[in-house]
């Protein structure tokens, strides 16, 4: 097993994901920001043209807050906004969130990527957990002998 999931088929998809950031970043859609979180390199991408974003967050705010039927494209990106932990920009109104909520497991339900998206945030979620506890574990170590 690598760094990119199991065997060639994970290295594969890391090659197919930089391939198409990288060609969002050479048509100047998106903007990489490259810095360091603590002693970690960080890669984070801006929108840099904002009407499509804004077309995608109507449509996806509008089919979290009704009750309608919601083409393909719209069920997906409604449906990766919840293990992306996106509920407030989906539905910015308190009152709303629990509707947003079921819709997006119903859009779950019917995309068949958003499993397999949920699980890579949350081994991502938890390795970040177990770098932030082993950095805090080292610092006090060291903290604690040099006294």
């Amino acid at each position: 097993m690598d760094d990119y999931g199991s065997g060639s088929a994970g290295l594969r998809q890391h090659v197919r994901w930089d391939r198409v950031v990288g060609g969002l970043v050479e048509s100047r859609v998106l903007a990489r920001d490259r810095r360091r979180v603590l002693l970690f390199p960080v890669t984070r991408y801006r929108v840099r043209q904002t009407r499509g974003r804004e077309d995608v967050l109507r449509r996806v705010r509008a089919a979290a807050s009704d009750g309608g039927s919601m083409d393909p494209r719209t069920a997906t990106v409604l449906a990766l906004s919840g293990p992306s932990r996106l509920l407030e920009v989906v539905a910015p109104e308190r009152s709303g969130r629990d509707h947003a909520r079921a819709r997006i497991e119903a859009a779950t339900r019917n995309t068949p990527v958003a499993p397999a998206v949920k699980k890579v945030l949350d081994e991502a979620a938890a390795a970040m957990v177990a770098i932030t506890a082993a950095t805090s574990a080292a610092t006090s170590a060291a903290t604690i002998s040099s006294s």
